[in-house]
């Protein structure tokens, strides 16, 4: 059975400020059946860019772009 990750990158202020992976779903479908709840945690929750720098719980950030990727 194939195997998919999913890509996160996250912009602050038109900023890339971190880029990374999720790996270890199931199958293509599970992988964008999560996208929603991936996005909406990231948007909610303390989070750590790239720089070191903590953006503190509802920090909201521009732009949470995902894509799922069959490996």
């Amino acid at each position: 059975m194939m195997k998919a990750v999913m890509f996160v990158a996250i912009s602050f202020s038109g900023v890339s400020e971190s880029t990374y992976t999720i790996p270890g779903y199931e199958s293509l479908d599970e992988c964008k059946q999560s996208q929603p709840t991936v996005t909406k945690q990231i948007m909610t929750e303390p989070f750590m860019g790239s720089t070191g720098k903590l953006y503190p719980k509802n920090s909201l950030p521009e732009r949470v772009k995902t894509k799922c990727v069959e490996l």
